[in-house]
């Protein structure tokens, strides 16, 4: 009996260090290993990890790591791993829902450069649809949260949640969009 319960436990153990991932209770951890699943082509696993820590965080009071939750089930959805998806893993729907959701608790808590990354994904979201109206809309409002200045409860220890997306939302918006959307920054 020792033997099946010691195996047993190893099976488990090694299961989960095979994908990567160690179970873990903490819902930033199953956020940061779902976005190393997600950088591997692993979007089913990653979305279950993102689904995990947004169930643990609707009990707790922390509405900024909601809100980064939230962005890693709009990533998520939006994310084309190449593989054979259905609904469960690709739906642009579903993404822009989990985008608009956290932006309701950014805009709530003054987070304006988390906010600009949140309307540049549902910008994303709606040029996957070849929707220009509703992309350029957004990446209208991405620009104008960008600039807009924080107030005093800007995230500054979350800083680096932000700092791979700056460049590159800096870059499309003057590059990729301009001819589209004309001047984003109103």
């Amino acid at each position: 009996m020792k033997l099946f319960i010691v195996s047993s436990f190893l099976l488990v153990l090694v299961s989960c260090m095979s994908v990567g991932v160690i179970e873990s209770n903490d819902p930033k951890v199953k956020i940061r290993d779902g976005y190393s699943l997600l950088q591997t082509g692993r979007s089913l696993p990653a979305l279950r990890l993102f689904n995990e820590a947004n169930d643990i965080l609707k009990n707790q009071e922390d509405e900024s790591l909601k809100a980064q939750a939230l962005v890693a089930l709009g990533d998520v959805y939006k994310f084309k791993d190449g593989k054979s998806q259905t609904d469960t893993t690709y739906s642009l729907s579903n993404s822009v829902a989990s985008y608009e959701d956290a932006a309701k608790i950014l805009s709530k808590l003054k987070y304006n450069q988390r906010l600009s990354m949140v309307y540049w994904g549902i910008a994303q979201a709606y040029a996957e649809e070849n929707n220009s109206v509703k992309s350029c809309e957004y990446i209208n409002k991405a620009a104008k949260a960008y600039y807009e200045p924080s107030g005093l409860s800007d995230d500054q220890i979350e800083k680096d949640f932000i700092a791979p997306g700056v460049p590159f939302f800096e870059y499309s918006k003057k590059e990729k969009f301009k001819a589209v959307c004309g001047s984003s920054r109103k």
